[in-house]
């Protein structure tokens, strides 16, 4: 049923553009410990690493 749903709505499940981008997109890699260690705390996984590089940031 969703695929019938993406098929007839190409842009379902997509963002558009950001009007004013506040994140820069790019590609890290990171220790598995890291990554299992903020998923397991569930959604919003990313953020929670972004939060915790700020903090990181603030500190030092």
């Amino acid at each position: 049923m969703a695929r019938a749903f993406a098929a007839r709505n190409p842009s379902a499940g997509q963002r558009g553009q950001q009007k004013s981008p506040t994140k820069v997109k790019t590609t890290m890699r990171l220790s598995p410990e890291v990554i299992e260690h903020f998923r397991a705390q569930g959604p919003g996984w990313q953020g929670r690493i972004d939060q915790a590089l700020k903090e990181y940031i603030s500190e030092h």
